[in-house]
């Protein structure tokens, strides 16, 4: 169950980081750099949620 939300998570991500990187020459400013920091912070959180899902799901085996 855990494996299977953490490669729902990992999707997300993926796609998250994909839109991301397609609009990243367009954002300019303050504006841009807010957008950029909070792509960051976007995969800072999810690659931890997501590690603490593989932990989960490896301590319950």
């Amino acid at each position: 169950y855990f494996e299977r939300i953490s490669g729902d998570l990992k999707t997300q991500i993926d796609q998250v980081e994909s839109t991301a990187g397609s609009l990243q020459a367009q954002w300019r400013g303050a504006a841009g750099t807010a957008a950029q920091a909070a792509v960051v912070r976007f995969q800072e959180a999810a690659n931890k949620q997501k590690a603490e899902l593989d932990e989960i799901s490896t301590n319950i085996r």
